[in-house]
């Protein structure tokens, strides 16, 4: 299980307001309008941008592999498949081990998908400190769903909390919910309306990966990248990785 200390360390209490707003796009949309160095500036926008907090001075991502525990006795079949699909996509998008587990043993990652009065006591159960799962799911207030995670000062994430309340919300904002949440907690923290089209973006309509979401994931995750680094170290690691990844651009 998820220690207690890895919890109340978290650096970026990121909580995420999601628009009803959402349609499925028709097809994916394109991004040959943009070159590798408006690409990398929008990495630069997510990675280390906080939009609930200061700018962050280095690098977050996981090196150890993501093992979540999910959590909830009345999780619909369809929600289910839909995180383990997700799950599945981005394991391919990374290259990175992720995925569920079954028990609490080895989990660095809870993923809560239960009404919303069940966070506070299954957080505290699990964290052993109801004062830090109070403090997790006061940030939900006015918000779709949250994700919190926690890295030391390596910048490597250890931790993560993801809250969706399944009690709540039609089908599509369910989906939003588990694509949005689960992508960020990889280390792509903010949002921003300068990045289009992409899940990144509030103002978006998208509510699965577009083809620019999986290339910022590509760069985070490349080998030219590493957690720690700072803002100038990994611009010019993220220019090299998109290089290799996009070389036409």
């Amino acid at each position: 299980m998820t220690s207690p200390r890895q919890i109340r360390r978290s650096l970026y209490l990121r909580p995420v307001l999601l628009v009803l707003a959402l349609v499925l796009a028709a097809c994916a949309p394109k991004i040959d309008h943009l070159s590798n160095a408006q690409i990398v500036d929008h990495f630069e926008t997510v990675a280390f941008g906080r939009e609930f907090a200061t700018t962050s001075d280095h690098l977050i991502k996981w090196t150890e592999p993501v093992r979540i525990q999910l959590i909830g006795d009345d999780i619909a079949d369809r929600h289910r498949a839909r995180i383990v699909a997700h799950l599945a996509d981005l394991a391919a998008i990374t290259g990175h081990p992720i995925g569920l587990i079954e028990g609490a043993g080895e989990a660095n990652v809870l993923l809560l998908v239960t009404p919303r009065r069940q966070f506070v006591p299954i957080l505290t159960e699990a964290i052993g400190r109801r004062e830090v799962a109070e403090r997790i799911v006061r940030s939900m207030t006015g918000n779709a769903c949250i994700g919190s995670l926690g890295s030391g000062e390596s910048g490597e994430i250890d931790a993560a909390v993801v809250l969706i309340p399944n009690d709540e919300y039609n089908d599509l904002l369910m989906r939003a919910c588990i694509v949005e949440e689960l992508t960020q907690l990889l280390g792509l923290l903010n949002d921003s309306d300068e990045i289009a089209p992409s899940i990144f973006n509030d103002r978006s309509r998208f509510v699965d990966l577009t083809e620019h979401d999986r290339l910022l994931l590509r760069i985070l995750y490349a080998p030219e990248l590493r957690p720690g680094m700072s803002p100038e170290a990994a611009r010019a690691a993220a220019m090299t990785a998109l290089a290799r990844l996009r070389p036409e651009g």
